[in-house]
């Protein structure tokens, strides 16, 4: 499915269900030797027991924006969250290896030991945070392209 159809299957299942549960549905890219997970209207890609399980002998990070919660970043490998925080506190942070990326995030912009603060850039330093991780950056070409949609409400959907 196209981006703008993937973005209409997400308006209907929210309209339906007035946003309590998500977008519902998740978009799957292919970016560098990546797969990029679009979650519209979601926040399930950020919760640890799904990055756990996207990890599993394998390695994720997820970027989340969220409107009225908190925006987070997520680094997982092989089952296991290594560095995650909220991009407006990133000075707490939580996993195996909380200080891994601590270089990282300071040049993107994300000090990991200042203070709590909501910069409108944080989600572009997020990305780039995300793009020194894995060496691919998200591009609009990820959503030019087709993307695998999958259901989120499960089988019995």
């Amino acid at each position: 499915m196209r981006w703008h159809e993937l973005l209409g299957r997400v308006g209907e299942f929210v309209s339906e269900t007035q946003g309590g549960d998500g977008g519902g549905y998740v978009g799957v890219g292919q970016l560098g030797g990546w797969s990029v997970a679009v979650e519209p209207w979601g926040w399930r890609g950020a919760l640890t027991e799904v990055a756990t399980v996207l990890s599993a002998a394998a390695e994720s990070v997820t970027v989340s924006r969220h409107d009225y919660a908190e925006d987070d970043f997520v680094h997982a490998v092989d089952g296991a969250v290594l560095t995650a925080f909220a991009l407006g506190t990133p000075a707490v942070r939580r996993g195996s290896a909380p200080d891994r990326l601590n270089a990282a995030m300071a040049e993107v912009g994300l000090d990991p030991r200042g203070e709590a603060r909501r910069s409108e850039h944080r989600i572009a330093a997020a990305f780039a945070l995300a793009a020194r991780v894995t060496g691919v950056a998200f591009t609009p070409d990820v959503l030019e392209a087709p993307l695998l949609v999958g259901d989120l409400r499960g089988p019995a959907a």
